[in-house]
């Protein structure tokens, strides 16, 4: 599925006249051939940050399209330069090697999952013993695998959940998001498991090295307008 937008915003040309003033090193962006972005279909995290990718290209003048695609095809195919990038992501080692970090503008919160009858705990000593899934491609299970020494992964939040209620793993590892959508999914509710914050993570979008070689002003112009649709 892809969603292709054309804009044009007279604002934004003011804006820069209004910054140029006061950054001369500031560089202007002038429109160009469309920006192709993907996401991972379906994604409740991506299709919050819809409004903010369209408000900040609308800014800029800037159409764009984005594929819904899944999840490790979309940052595959931003390293090998097929498309310019993805999003909703949070910033990690790897990634960086072959694309670059928007500034932030979504937060998501990150939590352990198990089941209702469970008595395991973060704080227990033998915590790291157990074992964990997430999501395959994503952060999540990025993370799990630095930390952790036994960890699985599933395609879909549903079949990572569903794993956890019937004991074929001992925690999930799963983003507010994901968990809502699971639990709508499988008609569940919060009730039925137990859930621990991890921690909180800064979502923006990745733009691959190969696009920002060929239009190094992009990623500044698109942070300064993101400011304007964050506030």
């Amino acid at each position: 599925m892809k969603t292709i937008i054309s804009v044009i915003s007279l604002p934004y040309v003011a804006l820069l006249i209004a910054l140029t003033s006061f950054y001369p090193s500031l560089h202007v962006w002038a429109a160009q051939d469309s920006v192709v972005l993907t996401m991972r279909t379906g994604a409740k995290n991506a299709i919050k940050g819809k409004p903010f990718i369209q408000c900040a290209m609308g800014h800029m003048a800037q159409s764009y399209e984005i594929k819904e695609i899944p999840w490790k095809r979309a940052q595959r195919m931003t390293e090998s330069g097929q498309v310019d990038g993805f999003f909703m992501a949070s910033k990690n080692d790897y990634r960086d090697t072959y694309a670059t970090f928007s500034n932030p503008f979504l937060i998501t919160r990150w939590y352990y999952v198990t089941g209702p009858a469970s008595r395991i705990h973060p704080e227990q000593d033998d915590f790291a013993n157990n074992v964990f899934i997430a999501n395959s491609g994503s952060d999540l299970h990025i993370w799990l695998n630095k930390n952790y020494q036994k960890v699985l992964d599933a395609k879909t939040p549903e079949q990572v959940l569903k794993m956890t209620l019937i004991k074929r793993t001992d925690v999930a590892l799963m983003n507010d998001s994901q968990l809502n959508r699971a639990l709508n999914t499988l008609k569940l509710t919060m009730d039925d498991i137990n859930t621990f914050t991890v921690k909180e993570s800064k979502l923006g979008v990745y733009f691959g090295h190969i696009f920002l070689n060929k239009k190094p002003s992009f990623l500044q112009a698109f942070n300064i307008s993101m400011s304007r649709c964050s506030e």
